[in-house]
């Protein structure tokens, strides 16, 4: 992969998650509202049982990402797996514990656009309803 990404180089978010089915929903609603053209979603669920899938499908998500389950364990696992199963250029992470900004994709690839010499990069994380000075929940 070079440093510099193509004109509309596709993005893909994975998001690994084990027994989340309170948070993840929320996290994957996020993405899908930050996604741009050409940015795939892969949530990899190592999940012990279907919760985290039915609480996806109780909110119509799993029609817009790229779901897979996986007996696989641990995030770096997952982050692997997912990464697996996309071309994507940009390869983006969040927790399943995670709200991003409506601008987060957008903004990762425009700062990995910014500086051709750029591969790898990590952000700021704060907790909602934070003034911007704590740490917790990535944004």
């Amino acid at each position: 992969m070079s440093s510099e990404l193509r004109p509309g180089a596709g993005v893909a978010v994975v998001v690994p998650t084990r027994n989340r089915p309170d948070t993840c929903p929320a996290t994957v609603l996020s993405l899908v509202e930050a996604r741009t053209a050409g940015c795939e979603l892969v949530v990899v669920d190592q999940s012990d049982d279907d919760a985290t899938m039915q609480a996806l499908a109780a909110q119509d998500l799993l029609k817009q990402i790229r779901y897979v389950r996986s007996a696989g364990r641990g995030a770096s696992a997952a982050r692997n797996e997912g990464i697996k199963l996309t071309a994507a250029e940009l390869l983006l992470f969040t927790d399943d514990d995670c709200v991003v900004a409506p601008d987060w994709v957008n903004a990762w690839r425009n700062a990995m656009d910014a500086d051709p010499l750029v591969e790898i990069a990590f952000g700021a994380v704060r907790n909602p309803g934070d003034d911007g000075a704590g740490e917790g929940g990535e944004d």
